[in-house]
């Protein structure tokens, strides 16, 4: 996503919050908490700076973690989220970037709390429930809607006939299934060939036997004679998938 597009998502979905949550608050000081694990985005300010230009009955201090860089850990960043809930009464809100493991902790949390977060980096189909999570927002686009765009590229091709490589684990089996479901719903365009979950073990002691299962996954394509594939892993898989 473009700088301006990003900014523009986020100014949107910022404003939406706040009217929702803050508008008709008693309080009007919102403290905007970031929990990153890189430096601050510039995105925030720019955006600040917008909301501010509408002369709101509202004041936004930002409160940034600089020069800490939050680890993927749940112990430590939850320990931080309810430091930043204990000092304050003040209305809140999250900013962060952390990983998906450590996002779905601080979304149970928020939700308890009625804390409002924006994730800058998490696209998993886990958080998307707004029952189960009504105060957690996306800045990025979900991976539904990447299976949107993977459909209309099936579709603009006309690859009628596909396979689907996934890795094990809620952020991919989620996708794998919604993307399935996604063709299914016209099974006269699509067919939706061959489908194949792979397990990965991270380790030099593990390379040997993570080729052999590759090569067995890749095999079982060519012998189905699919030569459309949609894969769906992380960088270290995918690295080393297409090496064979």
């Amino acid at each position: 996503m473009g700088t301006k597009s990003f900014r523009s998502y986020f100014i949107f979905f910022f404003y939406l919050i706040i009217f929702n949550n803050y508008i008709n608050a008693d309080q009007h000081k919102i403290i905007l908490n970031s929990l990153f694990t890189q430096s601050s985005y510039p995105s925030i300010n720019f955006a600040l700076k917008q909301i501010t230009s509408l002369q709101m009955d509202i004041i936004f201090e930002l409160n940034t973690t600089e020069n800490v860089i939050i680890p993927c850990d749940v112990g430590t960043t939850v320990k931080i989220l309810f430091n930043i809930i204990n000092r304050t009464n003040l209305l809140n809100v999250l900013l962060s970037d952390a990983c998906q493991n450590v996002l779905s902790y601080i979304a149970e949390a928020a939700t308890y709390f009625h804390i409002p977060v924006f994730s800058f980096t998490e696209s998993d189909l886990s958080l998307s429930s707004i029952d189960r999570y009504p105060f957690f927002n996306h800045i990025i686009p979900s991976d539904r809607d990447h299976n949107l765009v993977r459909k209309q590229l099936l579709q603009y091709f006309n690859w009628t006939r596909f396979g689907l490589i996934y890795q094990h684990g809620s952020k991919y089996t989620l996708v794998a299934n919604d993307l399935s479901n996604l063709t299914a719903t016209d099974k006269k365009q699509w067919e939706l060939n061959l489908t194949r979950g792979i397990a990965y073990r991270h380790g030099l002691e593990w390379h040997d036997e993570n080729a052999k299962n590759m090569k067995g996954l890749l095999n079982d394509f060519k012998a189905r004679d699919v030569r459309i594939i949609i894969a769906n892993f992380n960088q270290t898989i995918a690295t080393h998938m297409f090496c064979h």
